[in-house]
């Protein structure tokens, strides 16, 4: 990793990290779903949900 990068990562809250998870979380529902994919959808939401919590206890 370079010194570039490493400025990048800490300019990063918490928070924010957790958002960027949670939108990649989002869009990974939405192609499981498409694709008739029930059970990874249902994973995938409780994952969202750990998410959201994370993201009010930091807040």
């Amino acid at each position: 990793m370079n010194t570039e990068e490493i400025d990048v990562l800490t300019q990063i809250t918490p928070t924010e990290l957790l958002a960027q998870h949670l939108k990649v979380t989002a869009d990974e529902i939405v192609r499981a779903t498409d694709a008739n994919d029930y059970n990874s959808a249902q994973r995938l939401i409780r994952t969202a949900d750990r998410l959201l919590d994370a993201i009010v206890q930091i807040n």
